[in-house]
């Protein structure tokens, strides 16, 4: 599986505010819910935490059942925060496991969260590279400090992924999500199947098919700078810049009879195109709909006619793992005097 669902954050349960000890009750901190706001995930539920000036130290934790991260090399948090006046990080983030927990000696693994402020969803990424094998072969708990309490402040949290980078099978696992059973036929739930390349076509009847058709590098598109990623008490990392690629597919509706395939149609049409976003591993991927290419047409390699709506994705890769970066602490310069031969 390319992306795991840690926390879709629909409910309060089992969240705690506690005092720097990590065992006193915070009221520092009040942790809520926001039912009324869209969120990135589509489900309109976000956790909600208010961070007063005197929440210097304090803690917002949240056991979790345990789980294994081995399968996966990074953590994605959709948030977003409403903090202006000052730059810097004011949240770090921790996790635990009942064989090492936050705070043990051999645990030391943290990250600063960057929120940006304003009305804008974030996805931060935060590699497990570097997590402690006991801790990440089944992590039971995570928890956000307060490093900055400043003024106070508010963050809302839509989802938490673990996820293991690869640009198709993220892809393709977002395309199943929007398409697979979220329409029925006399009550059923039509399924979508994904048909590999050169393989087989689906058994099921009605269904729809997903058929990857192409992919290509753009280079045009490939221009964005290399981010820094990962901050630490004393660091971060820089990732590089990813690689674009147009990402082609027929998706066709297979059904008994012409009436159901048009109703099928119809809903292929409201779920893509003829463009807009797919959220792949939380992040904003284009999609837009286009016309069949010319091999579509070929009689030989199709002798029967296919009704199929065709679509391409702007997707993206990482290509090289990002580097460690410790920042300049001081510059020291030594300068060789030489008497000068002027006399």
């Amino acid at each position: 599986m390319p992306s795991l669902t840690l926390a879709a954050f629909t409910q309060l349960a089992g969240w705690q505010a506690l005092q720097a000890d990590g065992v006193t009750p915070s009221a520092a901190i009040a942790i809520g819910e926001d039912v009324l706001s869209d969120t990135p995930s589509g489900d309109g539920r976000s956790l909600t935490l208010a961070y007063s000036p005197a929440s210097q130290d304090h803690i917002a934790r949240r056991p979790l059942a345990a789980t294994d991260l081995d399968d996966f090399d990074e953590l994605r948090l959709v948030l977003r925060g409403d903090r202006n006046s000052a730059p810097g990080f004011y949240l770090e983030l921790r996790l635990g496991s009942v064989a090492l927990p936050i705070g043990a000696p051999g645990n030391t693994w943290h990250r600063r969260v960057p929120v940006t402020g304003g009305s804008g969803w974030d996805v931060v990424r935060f590699s497990l590279a570097d997590l402690p094998a006991a801790v990440r072969g089944a992590v039971t708990v995570a928890q956000l400090r307060c490093i900055d309490a400043g003024e106070g402040f508010h963050l809302a949290i839509d989802e938490a992924l673990a996820v293991r980078p690869s640009m198709l099978a993220d892809l393709e696992q977002a395309l199943l999500a929007r398409l697979h059973q979220q329409t029925s036929l006399a009550g059923n739930p039509v399924p979508a199947e994904l048909v590999t390349a050169g393989g087989p076509w689906p058994a099921a009847t009605p269904c729809i098919a997903i058929v990857p058709m192409e992919v290509r590098d753009l280079a045009e598109r490939s221009t964005g700078a290399a981010q820094r990623c990962d901050f630490v008490a004393d660091g971060y990392r820089v990732r590089p810049a990813p690689t674009a690629f147009e990402a082609c597919y027929a998706i066709e509706a297979v059904a008994a009879d012409r009436i159901d395939q048009g109703a099928l149609m119809d809903f292929l049409l409201r779920q893509i195109g003829p463009r807009g976003a797919l959220r792949v591993a939380a992040q904003p991927w284009s999609i837009e709909t286009h016309g069949a290419p010319a091999s579509e047409y070929d009689p030989n390699l199709h002798p029967a006619p296919r009704q199929r709506l065709y679509c391409r994705v702007y997707a993206w890769q990482d290509h090289d793992a990002p580097s460690s970066v410790r920042p300049v602490q001081g510059l020291v310069t030594q300068i060789d005097w030489k008497e000068s031969g002027h006399g």
